[in-house]
């Protein structure tokens, strides 16, 4: 999948929806958007906004998902499996605590757990920001999926949906604020960055998200 296409993403989505559907209605997905025999997210998209974009996808649509070591820090990891696998920058980048470690060049630039805690606008604030809000929402957790056609090529939009709550999470994947109706009666529940909503409208920033709580009669 080609996690910087929208279109191809939902339907790959649905697809693997179907299938599963298919042998069984008693499952529960897994979802990733690394592992430590993949290069890291950010070596691949090399843009902490577009990495920011993978995790709000992926901890919002169905399944229980796995977070990689460091890929809430944005640390990269590409080539040989021990590059993919460096140890966690807990406070440094030269890893320090590490000796016994081949030298980590990769991650020099990369800000550590011990500065990234404080700083609001961090790859790890955004983490734990996302994973907040599936925290409060149920529907993020255990509803159902449905992919939504916004008749916007550079937006993915879909529905999750249980008998007392629905979520319309709508992400923008392109280099340009998307403007989006709300729908009649809807609410706004979550805005990453520099996102906002004005006149009935919102307008989503540079690979941001957005979260629609809509009326469930």
């Amino acid at each position: 999948v080609n996690i910087e296409d929208p279109e191809g993403l939902g339907e790959s989505l649905v697809a693997i929806e179907k299938s599963n559907d298919s042998v069984s209605k008693k499952y529960f997905d897994s979802v990733f958007a690394s592992n430590h025999d993949q290069d890291r997210v950010m070596s691949r998209v090399e843009d902490i906004r577009k990495a920011k974009l993978v995790a709000s996808v992926y901890l919002t649509i169905p399944g229980n998902p796995y977070i990689y070591y460091g890929e809430e820090l944005g640390m990269v990891g590409s080539g040989r499996d021990e590059m993919r696998r460096t140890p966690y920058l807990w406070n440094n980048a030269k890893n320090s605590e590490n000796a016994s470690w081949e030298t980590d060049d990769q991650n020099k630039s990369v800000q550590p757990f011990a500065q990234q805690v404080k700083d609001p606008n961090s790859m790890y604030s955004h983490y734990k920001e996302i994973l907040a809000l599936r925290k409060k929402w149920n529907t993020l957790q255990n509803g159902d999926f449905q992919s939504v056609d916004l008749h916007n090529v550079n937006l993915f939009a879909y529905r999750r949906e249980t008998k007392d709550e629905k979520l319309l999470v709508v992400h923008n994947f392109y280099e340009e604020t998307q403007k989006v109706q709300l729908p009649a009666g809807a609410k706004v529940v979550y805005l990453s960055g520099k996102s906002k909503e004005k006149k009935g409208s919102l307008y989503i920033g540079v690979y941001e998200t957005a979260v629609i709580q809509e009326q469930t009669h």
